[in-house]
């Protein structure tokens, strides 16, 4: 009678011990609505059409990015209107500051991110 005891005993630890760390990693460390971050980027002086995969269908004018938030440059596209408050004009390269919107619920077939310029801290005519 002991030993089942022991047994039941046993299996009530270790079944509360799995338990505990399911519940616990379970937990979301994300925050739960929309949150804001800040980007340095870096605009190229000239366009590429292309498509933007959850964004778009077919083939639209974008902007070249390069994003200087670590260590590593990143490249990616956005459209040409896709940074609100930024006028974007072909033949410069500009340095700016950008708000990054992240959508805790984004609209079906879109973008989980919205961009709005915060501050233009360089515009350089190309030739």
């Amino acid at each position: 009678m002991e030993k089942v005891f022991n047994s039941a005993k046993c299996f009530f630890v270790w079944g509360s011990l799995l338990c505990l760390i399911v519940a616990v990693s379970s937990c979301q460390r994300t925050p739960k609505g929309d949150y804001t971050t800040e980007e340095t980027w870096e605009i190229a002086h000239q366009t590429e059409k292309r498509i933007i995969p959850g964004m778009t269908a077919e083939e639209v004018e974008c902007i070249v990015v390069k994003s200087c938030a670590s260590s590593f440059t990143e490249t990616f596209y956005v459209p040409v209107n896709g940074i609100s408050g930024f006028e974007y004009q072909v033949g410069y390269k500009y340095r700016i500051e950008v708000l990054i919107t992240h959508l805790a619920n984004p609209p079906q077939d879109d973008s989980n991110r919205r961009f709005a310029l915060k501050k233009i801290l360089s515009k350089e005519a190309v030739k």
